[in-house]
């Protein structure tokens, strides 16, 4: 209990992610049931509160912490369990009504699109889903898909998606092309409007980072970049797990680090105030969620910095455990699905123990000081190779069980592969977004692109070497 130890904000939040969690699997009887007691024991715990007043601020207290299970299950059951019920009530050949957010696959066989579905046979709905047309269509982000369709329910699992259609008729299929000619204002406002603008970016940057860089260092940039893996070879993502850095390839805590640390430094350099910087800083972490597509880990790690700053701006001192337990909670609040992300969560767990363990391990460790310069060089290296070792320990420690009951293996590894990646991922991080900026300036941008080329293929070799050692 220390980790929530004066932290009534942290304490809430688990009870809320822990009841949602367990909520996703349950029945929607089990649910009202819960929520039925729950609401009996918080009107008893009120009612002993008026009655014993030398308890009434405990007693108050735990009717609260009842009140965050009864909130949990009331989400649940009203944006999952009755949504998915209504979901599965379509299964079949129906009608449907499509906005395409953006092309997320295309094979020999047909082209799946994510899209919003807004209507279903006679029925409205707003249910997020994968559409998998198997004729010669050429859609974009915007585009309107009418047709006859075989719809899957399928439970939505880590994604949020509630059915599966299939259009494979082109005779009953039609698309009306509304994106056509519309201005980046007009989509703005439109249906789906930041989604398509998002992944329209992303595509952008996408062809980009390919024409400059090639096939593969561009989609290893865009993995790290933007957590888009999508390109990605499977060897190479394996490689990346079974070495124990998969972690760079998702954007997390991290990542922003890295790349919002160097822009507050700029700032810090211009002299330009902290309430100010902290303003830039929040609309820079916005669009940066803005480009990777809003991603789970990328929001947690925003919404972590948005709880720091607004601690901040109160006057209180910041909190980094509250702020991640507030920033998992927002998430779940805002995308129910989430509660069920093994990437959130996996995020979620290396990031706790960061917090916890580690800086009672590293305030043992002495910084030198006063040494001859030579010396002093070489213990701050020493002690910098140290501190990412134990990092890798923690984390992986605290990931340990997860990783072993979803992939079956775990990375012997780490340490080294962690050791020997840290500093030129670190580099390939915050170089991308400069090659971005400068690839079409002579020599500048040259320079830059070989640097970045070069960082990639170093990247790949120590993966591949880390994780084809004996017994990785």
């Amino acid at each position: 209990m220390g980790v929530f130890y004066r932290r009534p904000l942290a304490f809430f939040s688990f009870l809320f992610l822990i009841t949602a969690l367990l909520a996703y699997g349950i029945s929607e009887v089990v649910s009202i049931g819960g929520m039925i007691l729950s609401i009996a024991i918080i009107i008893l715990l009120l009612i002993l509160a008026l009655i014993f007043k030398k308890m009434r601020m405990k007693l108050i207290v735990v009717a609260v912490c009842i009140f965050a299970v009864l909130f949990a299950l009331l989400q649940s059951l009203i944006f999952i369990a009755i949504p998915t019920r209504r979901a599965r009530s379509y299964e079949g050949e129906n009608t449907a009504l499509c906005y395409v957010i953006d092309e997320s696959d295309s094979g020999q066989y047909g082209r799946t699109y994510a899209v919003k579905v807004k209507q279903i046979g006679d029925s409205s709905v707003d249910i997020r889903a994968r559409l998998v047309c198997g004729f010669d269509v050429n859609i974009q982000g915007g585009d309107e898909i009418y047709g006859y369709s075989t719809i899957v329910a399928d439970g939505g699992v880590n994604t949020g998606e509630l059915l599966t259609l299939y259009m494979d008729d082109a005779q009953n299929t039609y698309a009306r092309y509304s994106s056509q000619g519309r201005g980046i204002i007009e989509t703005l406002f439109s249906e789906c409007g930041v989604e398509i603008l998002s992944c329209r970016l992303s595509d952008s940057i996408k062809e980009s980072l390919y024409s400059v860089l090639g096939e593969k260092n561009g989609a290893l940039a865009m993995g790290f970049f933007t957590g888009d893996r999508s390109d990605i070879s499977a060897d190479i993502t394996r490689d990346f797990r079974r070495s124990g850095v998969s972690h760079l390839m998702a954007v997390s805590g991290s990542h922003i680090a890295i790349l919002l640390g160097s822009i507050e430094l700029i700032l810090k350099k211009l002299r330009v105030h902290k309430n100010i910087r902290c303003v830039l800083l929040t609309l820079f972490g916005l669009g940066f969620l803005f480009i990777t597509g809003f991603s789970l880990s990328a929001i947690r790690s925003v919404f972590m910095l948005y709880a720091v700053y607004i601690a901040y701006f109160l006057g209180e001192s910041g909190d980094p455990i509250t702020a991640l337990f507030v920033s998992i909670s927002l998430i779940v609040l805002i995308f129910p699905y989430s509660v069920v992300d093994l990437g959130l969560w996996m995020s979620f767990l290396a990031t706790l123990g960061l917090l916890t363990a580690f800086p009672v391990i590293e305030e043992k460790i002495p910084y030198p000081r006063k040494k001859p310069k030579l010396m002093l060089f070489a213990l701050k290296v020493g002690r910098e190779i140290l501190l990412i070792a134990i990092i890798t320990v923690i984390a992986n420690m605290y990931l340990l069980p997860i990783i072993w009951y979803y992939f079956g293996e775990i990375s012997l590894v780490s340490i080294i592969s962690n050791i020997l990646i840290t500093y030129p991922s670190s580099l390939f991080l915050l170089l991308v977004p400069i090659l971005l900026l400068t690839y079409k300036i002579p020599l500048i941008g040259i320079v830059i692109k070989l640097l970045v080329s070069f960082l990639a293929e170093i990247i790949i070799y120590i993966v591949q070497v880390c994780s084809r050692i004996p017994y990785a």
